[in-house]
């Protein structure tokens, strides 16, 4: 299986988050950065056989060029039934492509950093409803309103749209960040534990484990 990580850094690069996942998952992988070099080096490599969108300093309010160009090539992949991982900025991206509403996560704008627990709502993409898991959070940006064909997954009191996926096209969604490596979490403030950071490395590679696992499936389909 061969994995592409679209990284939607507009300050900087995620290259340690995405050595954590080459380093986790063992399988090849190739990184792309559309912000700074456009999409063109999707576009000519062989096409992968999942793709997992990374978080951006930037907001879908934005508007970008860039960020228009990401969206329609991550349809054009889940048209072709290619599994396609949306995180934080990647998830708030494709809600949006698809008829949702994004919006500040608080009036004042503030910053939701640390982590937070959330609960699975339902038995979908490898996940078991009832089952809490421990996610880095580094946002103020959240999903609103779903599209209408979107479902939400998981939720938590924090955030009513933790985990989504779409109804027929091999997308899921989640707002925390299950790709966070050190130079992220360091940066939280306040500092986490090192028993915090443990927990939400596990259940943040569980779930990215759970998304490759769904994408190896279909190979061999």
């Amino acid at each position: 299986m061969h994995v592409s990580i679209i990284d939607c850094a507009t300050i900087t690069p995620a290259y340690q988050c995405f050595n954590k996942l080459v380093k986790a998952f063992a399988i090849p992988m190739e990184y792309h950065l559309p912000p700074a070099n456009g999409i063109q080096s999707l576009r000519r490599n062989k096409p992968s056989d999942a793709y997992i969108l990374f978080g951006s300093y930037s907001n879908v309010c934005d508007r970008f060029a860039w960020q228009k160009e990401v969206a329609l090539f991550a349809q054009e992949k889940l048209e072709a039934n290619i599994p396609v991982l949306g995180i934080c900025f990647g998830h708030q991206l494709m809600a949006d492509h698809f008829g949702g509403t994004i919006d500040l996560c608080t009036p004042d704008g503030k910053l939701l950093e640390g982590t937070r627990q959330f609960t699975v709502l339902q038995n979908q993409w490898g996940f078991s409803s009832g089952e809490v898991l421990r996610i880095f959070k580094c946002h103020k940006y959240e999903i609103k309103k779903l599209p209408n064909s979107f479902e939400c997954l998981g939720s938590s009191p924090e955030c009513t749209y933790e985990l989504v996926r779409h109804n027929h096209l091999r997308f899921l969604g989640i707002q925390g960040h299950p790709e966070a490596s050190w130079d992220f979490y360091e940066t939280l403030d306040p500092p986490l534990g090192s028993q915090e950071i443990e927990e939400a490395s596990t259940d943040g590679l569980s779930i990215i484990h759970r998304f490759l696992n769904v994408a190896h499936h279909l190979l061999s389909v």
